[in-house]
């Protein structure tokens, strides 16, 4: 059903993006709305795109949907996790970036997606999810995306 979903929506020019997880990193030293800033930046470009339907000549744009990442897992927290050092503070970090997209995607005009409704990252690695949520991720941003590009 997803990939069937995906498909109608690509015909139709939707662009929907989960994106910023990489940048909770300690070494990006990035707040929440430092990577809000940036999803601001990415929608500009976005909207000044010429890539809706139509021909290539059109000047046609994209509905843009933004999906906003899941918080990171518990075990991030964890100082015995293998990767601690890396992930410092994003957890609470990843906890606030759904309300810092939500400020400018809603300045901006853009439907926002929290992923927080629709999975959850591993008990075991909390960057990563499991196959099955994976498959009720996609089966739920599927049914979500059908709704908002009316397909």
């Amino acid at each position: 059903m997803f990939v069937d979903s995906i498909s109608k929506a690509t015909m139709r020019r939707v662009i929907a993006r989960t994106i910023a997880l990489n940048d909770l990193k300690v070494r990006f030293q990035r707040s929440a709305e430092n990577i809000a800033d940036g999803i601001k930046e990415l929608i500009q470009i976005v909207f000044e795109t010429n890539s809706g339907t139509g021909s290539w000549h059109d000047q046609n744009k994209s509905k843009l949907i933004i999906i906003c990442p899941p918080a990171l897992g518990e075990k991030s927290n964890d100082p015995t996790w293998l990767n601690f050092d890396e992930w410092v503070g994003g957890l609470d970090k990843s906890k606030q970036l759904y309300y810092s997209f939500e400020k400018v995607c809603s300045h901006m005009g853009v439907d926002l997606i929290d992923a927080n409704q629709l999975c959850q990252s591993s008990n075991i690695d909390p960057i990563h999810w499991p196959k099955p949520m994976h498959q009720r991720f996609s089966e739920n941003l599927a049914k979500i995306l059908e709704q908002k590009i009316k397909l």
